[in-house]
């Protein structure tokens, strides 16, 4: 049996529910002008409610920061850290650039992270606020941002990492001249 070659994203059959034909950021605009002020999210942990208009207003910011430091479309972002506001923020900006997020689990050992960080050619790194010792691992993995020195940030492990966005406190011992 012959197989056809797919020349489309999506794969639609026939049903009572028409194909709406937006991706998930045009999606994002259209239910904060129509939700603007209604809660999207509330984080329970950390207190924290996020309407729609927020939401669009900071994944907007956000993407015009990737956009600023060089992504594009089909780029690769891996985003590390437990489930919080900026963890959304980066996947809807992402899906307004056509950037793909990389969701990387807690307890995946360093070695994982860097195998899937190398594969996908992930040129960032989001670290969301997470446990203290998720950034002693990331100095593990990269003990290139403990160095001082003002050369650049390059990674003999992971080649392709250009940047990290860290969230919530940083300690002392990275440089952030880099």
């Amino acid at each position: 049996m012959a197989t056809k070659k797919l020349t489309k994203s999506y794969f639609h059959v026939p049903c009572k529910q028409p194909f709406i034909g937006m991706s998930v950021g045009q999606q994002l605009y259209q239910m904060a002008d129509k939700y603007s002020d209604k809660e999207m999210y509330v984080f329970y942990v950390d207190k924290e409610r996020i309407t729609f208009k927020q939401m669009k207003e900071q994944s907007q910011q956000f993407a015009s920061s990737l956009i600023a430091k060089g992504y594009k479309k089909g780029d690769t972002i891996a985003v590390w850290g437990a489930n919080h506001s900026e963890w959304l923020v980066a996947l809807f900006a992402t899906f307004q650039l056509g950037i793909m997020l990389v969701p990387l689990r807690l307890q995946f050992p360093e070695s994982t992270v860097v195998a899937l960080l190398n594969k996908l050619k992930c040129k960032g790194l989001i670290l969301t606020r997470s446990p203290s010792n998720i950034l002693n691992r990331v100095c593990e993995i990269f003990p290139e941002l403990t160095d001082t020195s003002d050369d650049g940030f390059h990674s003999e492990r992971v080649p392709d990492i250009e940047f990290f966005i860290i969230s919530g406190t940083v300690p002392e011992q990275i440089s952030w001249r880099k």
